[in-house]
């Protein structure tokens, strides 16, 4: 099996500078695509003389990973489960990650980069199309995501860069057709400052995972048209405002704006489900038109929903869930287009439990 070499600069104590050849470990795949196993310890570093070193012990300050042109795939745990002392070395003295020119890495793997915390700021090779579960997770420091121009990127994976707290904006790559669960999401622990997510000209984006925003500081996005489909709780507890949803989703889906800064929204006549919770407890909701479009309605999608002071049921409307307008007071109202108090289809299930909102019929 081909072993490739990884070159690691370490500056140490006394300005001291040791070039160290790693050889051997599956932190990296080359073009022959064959991977190497992980090194169980320490016994594969070498400094120069090849006298062997425990890490940890050499007064570690920084250092630099220089990545090979020839390296296709940053492998899956590379830093997650390197034992010590490589994974010390890593996570406690990762500053910087270069690329050689002409990158022909296309895999930024599982656990890549998690939780290599003094990484400030990276730069993603064009020849890069996708980033894995977990690439960035809890990747603390990291403050800058750059993508060079004519992206191949195509996936952001699972959790890529969760609790990533200093990022505080980014610009998706047109290529881009897939963001995936909790992809920018908050730790609790971590308070996010991502408020801005841009998208390049002629996104491919179609799809946005479950929870991939969520508690993020997002203020500002605006959709791609090709999106289709956005997942439970995206945009759940941001700081988002407002947002036109795009042309060709059917569905709101469940918690999507739950316990968000939404104000308003736009949703299009393709929307035919809006799914539990919504938009529950988001207080600031003043504005929303429901399309005729529009066919179900989930159990406490307005639950919550305090600013609000009226809305209206269009007739299309055949099912509602339990308690979609729970703590509804008697100063909101609801609008019920087409239909009586008497006239109500089977679909609608205790639909008004725990509201008191004024009801209009056959509005």
């Amino acid at each position: 099996m081909k072993k490739t070499l990884l070159t690691i600069v370490l500056a140490i104590a006394l300005s001291m500078t040791v070039v160290a050849i790693f050889a051997g470990c599956d932190l990296f795949s080359g073009g022959n695509g064959d991977n190497g196993a992980l090194v169980a310890n320490y016994d594969h570093f070498y400094i120069e003389d090849n006298e062997v070193v425990g890490l940890t012990e050499l007064g570690l300050q920084q250092t630099i990973l220089v990545v090979p042109a020839s390296i296709t795939s940053i492998n899956r745990n590379a830093t997650a489960t390197t034992p010590s002392p490589f994974r010390h070395l890593v996570v406690e003295h990762m500053f910087t990650v270069k690329f050689e020119a002409n990158s022909n890495l296309e895999i930024i793997g599982t656990n890549a980069f998690f939780g290599v915390h003094h990484l400030e700021s990276i730069t993603i090779p064009s020849s890069v199309t996708t980033i894995r579960l977990r690439a960035f997770n809890s990747a603390r420091g990291l403050r800058t995501v750059n993508f060079e121009s004519n992206s191949k990127l195509e996936t952001i994976g699972e959790s890529a860069f969760f609790d990533t707290p200093l990022l505080q904006s980014i610009t998706i790559p047109a290529s881009v057709r897939s963001i995936g669960t909790s992809a920018f999401a908050e730790s609790m622990a971590n308070p996010s400052q991502l408020h801005t997510v841009n998208f390049e000209e002629n996104s491919q984006l179609t799809n946005i995972g479950s929870s991939a925003f969520r508690s993020s500081a997002l203020e500002n996005i605006a959709l791609p048209s090709s999106v289709t489909m956005i997942g439970s709780g995206a945009f759940a507890g941001t700081a988002l405002t407002s947002i036109s949803i795009p042309p060709l989703v059917t569905s709101i889906a469940a918690t999507l704006f739950a316990n968000s800064s939404l104000v308003s929204i736009t949703i299009p006549s393709t929307v035919i489900h809006i799914g539990a919770g919504a938009f529950r407890g988001a207080t600031s909701l003043t504005s929303i038109n429901i399309p005729f479009s529009v066919t179900e309605i989930g159990w406490e999608a307005f639950c919550g929903t305090t600013s609000l002071t009226s809305i209206t049921i269009p007739a299309s409307v055949a099912a509602m869930g339990v308690r979609v307008f729970q703590g509804w007071t008697a100063e909101q109202t609801i609008h019920i287009q087409g239909r009586t108090e008497t006239e109500l289809p089977s679909g609608f299930h205790s639909w008004l439990y725990g509201s008191s909102a004024n009801i209009v019929w056959n509005a």
